[in-house]
């Protein structure tokens, strides 16, 4: 009885937290580069659905961080969000400085 009563007050008082995020595609390699460009041409659900795992949320306060210093652009074709890959670092995440562009030395 006590339990009952306990898993009642807990879902009364339980608010999940809100996915107030928006997905932005993020071209880390090669491959998601590529499904990127495929997209912003128009493309099928299965390249759409491929894409998601390169995809990462970002929420409201710091996307518009990076809209303000045009670190994502929409595609046209798609409405999908793409994040220039100088904010994004394999090893730790979503930056929200660019990093230094490397200059190939000749």
């Amino acid at each position: 009885r006590f339990f009952c009563q306990g898993f009642q007050t807990a879902a009364t008082n339980f608010h999940a937290i809100e996915n107030n995020t928006t997905s932005v595609l993020v071209p880390y390699n090669d491959k998601a580069k590529r499904l990127i460009r495929e997209i912003s041409f128009g493309s099928s659900k299965s390249v759409i659905k491929a894409a998601q795992k390169y995809s990462i949320a970002v929420y409201p306060q710091t996307f518009q961080r990076l809209r303000r210093e045009n670190a994502v652009i929409m595609q046209q074709n798609s409405g999908a969000w793409v994040l220039d890959e100088r904010y994004y670092d394999i090893s730790v995440g979503l930056r929200l400085d660019a990093a230094p562009m490397e200059l190939d030395m000749i």
